[in-house]
């Protein structure tokens, strides 16, 4: 029996939790700190929550996502918003004018999703 090809985003779905862990522990953070982040970015956030993401395979919903190159920005790491996406390039942006050219992109497939 063949096994069914995974789509693109399936196979992002499945490796983006190891992602956003392999970025905290390059910011040297947790968490709870990462919890602690969007809290103070005014957005609801718990412990619990973050650890859905990581160890269950919970995707965040898409605030948290366009949040995260901010809080990792805060926290002295450039992080790809790219990379945490879809992993592919650098885990560490290529300068602003690319993040924003993203991050543009990415919103524009929200707001047509919506």
């Amino acid at each position: 029996m063949s096994r069914p090809n995974k789509s693109r985003w399936q196979v992002a779905v499945l490796t983006m939790p190891r992602r956003l862990e392999l970025g905290l522990h390059h910011a040297e953070k947790t968490q709870t700190d990462l919890a602690h982040a969007f809290e103070q970015l005014g957005m609801s956030a718990t412990v619990q929550m973050v650890n859905r993401w990581l160890r269950q395979g919970a995707l965040p919903s898409g605030k948290y996502i366009m949040a995260m190159p901010h809080v990792f920005r805060a926290w002295g790491v450039d992080l790809s918003m790219h990379w945490l996406l879809t992993g592919d390039g650098p885990m560490l942006a290529a300068g602003p004018d690319r993040e924003l050219e993203v991050f543009r992109q990415i919103r524009s497939l929200v707001d047509t999703s919506l």
